[in-house]
């Protein structure tokens, strides 16, 4: 149907539909418009003009090298996309529900995607809950593709990695930047290409992009723009199991405003993590890692952890080419939260990423130290 949709004559009508399907929320300083099969846009506001800087972010779900799952060959409505009249988690929120029934192909997926703004600066968080839909458990890479327009004009963008709060910026000299950061997991692979006609038709050529399991470092693309793959790590996701992915994108003239954006998103983002009810007097009833804090630290942070019953529970550190730094916890805990403090005082300034297991429970997160 989709399709018939896409390629029909009748454009007019066409656009009257896309139009009534697509939603918006704003905070003054910028703009998302969340759309039909889920394409994320985000746009700031200067003056009275609006500048688009992510032309499309919109969702890919890695399964097999012929089996991912996107916006363009599988995305289907669920639900229409909608504002969020009274928000608990934000100022501002909207939502679009999406499967994969248009095209019916593997990874069986269903996704809630919410965009969720504050007033206090150009940024957003996006969530992903991606649930496996299919009866047996499926491994599932969760990650985006992004096609930049900055400050409104496609072609000539930067893509970099980058050492501060973003895990890497798009920009154009003499124009805007936004800094891109999965906040729930390390982002493990960034692989940028040039825009072309029909990039989206294999599958074969998604998986490999997606799975590149490494980052170019930096990228200057000709005059028809780019598209960045990025992703988390595979996970296993049993039948009718929820995998989550939040991803934030701050924006701003300078490097340094993007940093101070995304700095603002961050809190933000702990606070969501953060935001069931007061738990301190109950027990935990599922395993958790929150985000350390402070982060950035200089040199000791402390981490939190929950165990939900008597287990082994191992809380490593790692750098950023995956050598273990520094094991924190290895041994039997009983039923509760803990907290456990790293001091990083003889290590250098960067990235480092901190990993809790215990059984077949595996969660990563990054830090940054800065000296």
């Amino acid at each position: 149907m989709k399709k018939i949709i896409l390629f029909t004559i009748l454009l007019l009508s066409f656009l009257i539909t896309l139009s009534a399907q697509n939603v918006f929320i704003s905070n003054g300083d910028a703009v998302v418009r969340v759309e039909q099969y889920g394409a994320l846009r985000y746009s700031t506001i200067s003056g009275t003009d609006t500048l688009i800087q992510i032309d499309r972010a919109s969702l890919l779900v890695g399964g097999a090298e012929n089996q991912v799952f996107d916006y363009y060959n599988d995305a289907e409505n669920i639900e229409a996309a909608s504002v969020i009249d009274s928000p608990l988690l934000s100022d501002y929120e909207a939502t679009v529900l999406i499967d994969n029934s248009y095209s019916g192909l593997a990874p069986a997926v269903e996704a809630r995607i919410n965009a969720y703004m504050w007033n206090d600066g150009s940024y957003v968080i996006f969530k992903f809950s991606i649930k496996n839909t299919d009866a047996a458990a499926v491994n599932l890479r969760g990650g985006l593709e992004i096609l930049p327009q900055i400050s409104n004009e496609y072609g000539f963008e930067k893509v970099d990695v980058s050492s501060r709060s973003s895990d890497f910026t798009i920009y154009k000299d003499n124009a805007d930047y936004v800094g891109v950061r999965i906040l729930n997991n390390p982002l493990v692979s960034l692989r940028t290409i040039d825009w072309f006609d029909g990039y989206n038709s294999s599958d074969t050529d998604l998986w490999e992009w997606l799975t590149y399991d490494a980052f170019d470092s930096t990228f200057a693309s000709g005059a028809d723009g780019v598209v960045s793959f990025v992703s988390q790590a595979s996970l296993e996701i049993t039948s009718g199991e929820t995998l989550e992915m939040y991803i934030a994108f701050a924006s701003g003239n300078t490097d340094d405003e993007v940093e101070a954006n995304m700095k603002l998103a961050l809190v933000k983002y702990n606070n969501i993590a953060t935001s069931v009810d007061d738990q301190s007097n109950q027990l935990p009833i599922a395993f958790s890692l929150e985000q350390n804090y402070p982060n950035p630290f200089n040199p000791t942070t402390s981490i939190n952890y929950s165990v939900p019953s008597n287990n082994n529970v191992a809380l490593k550190v790692y750098d950023i080419l995956g050598n273990e730094i520094a094991t924190l916890v290895n041994e039997q805990k009983s039923v509760g939260s803990y907290e456990v403090e790293f001091n990083a005082g003889n290590l250098p300034s960067g990235i480092y990423f901190y990993t809790l297991t215990s059984g077949n429970f595996v969660q990563t997160k990054k830090m940054m130290l800065v000296k």
